[in-house]
């Protein structure tokens, strides 16, 4: 995967979300393979923070922390809920709406949970 082919949802000073697609790992492996966090970390040219992360087979929305503080905000979020239930708020909110409604079967998605990097 190239740099170029990074799909950035949001980015800001304080997170950077971004697909994390099939077959790529979620961190850098002990044997140099690198891993969506060290292609995001490498385009920005500074140490991103894994908030969580997404097996190699499986794809996804990832969050990222773009600063220590950020990291240390957003993993008590997570270890208390909050991120869980604004997720799954957020994905409620989104399939009351049509046309998404009608088609909520057609999507390959059933809950939105938040983990931890150290789950």
């Amino acid at each position: 995967m190239l740099k170029t082919d990074l799909n950035i949802l949001f980015e800001d000073e304080h997170i950077t979300v971004c697909v994390k697609p099939v077959g790529i790992l979620s961190e850098d492996s002990q044997n140099g393979e690198k891993g969506i966090i060290g292609l995001l970390s490498d385009r920005a040219g500074k140490n991103l923070h894994l908030l969580h992360r997404l097996d190699r087979n499986v794809g996804g929305v990832m969050v990222f922390a773009n600063n220590k503080k950020s990291a240390a905000v957003l993993s008590k979020d997570i270890a208390e809920g909050k991120y869980l239930k604004a997720m799954q708020d957020a994905y409620k909110y989104f399939f009351d709406i049509e046309p998404y409604v009608t088609y909520k079967d057609y999507f390959n998605v059933y809950t939105v949970f938040g983990m931890s990097a150290d789950s």
